[in-house]
């Protein structure tokens, strides 16, 4: 094999492997409620009334956006790789993040809507 062929499988692997591992962190780090005050444990432990419960459903809605916004950068990502001939293994991986994101906004959607409803049930 020449040289300069084995160095750009090289690069190409390197390249893959660090683009997984910044995938990995990513997916790892736990959603942010940044600005939020208290962290949302603390909110719902203390919730009592009807903004409470409101301001706990909107952390949910923008955690549930953020989600969504993840999901669609890795369904762009997986047409690039597809895209790419060397890069086709990146694609269910991408396939298996897109679905994770897209569970992760359905549940804090959930979430939200039942702390609208306690919204309304609260004194």
């Amino acid at each position: 094999m020449p040289e300069r062929l084995r160095a750009t499988r090289g690069f190409i692997h390197t390249a893959v492997v660090m683009a997984v591992l910044g995938i990995v962190a990513a997916v790892s780090l736990p959603f942010g409620f940044a600005g939020e005050g208290d962290n949302i444990a603390q909110q719902v432990r203390n919730a009592k009334t009807p903004a409470d419960h409101q301001a706990i459903a909107a952390v949910f809605e923008k955690e549930a956006q953020a989600a969504r916004q993840e999901a669609k950068q890795h369904s762009e990502l997986k047409d690039a790789y597809a895209a790419k001939p060397d890069m086709h293994m990146m694609v269910s991986h991408c396939d298996t993040l897109v679905k994770h994101y897209q569970e992760i906004a359905m549940e804090l959607t959930t979430m939200a809507e039942m702390h609208k409803k306690m919204a309304g049930m609260a004194r």
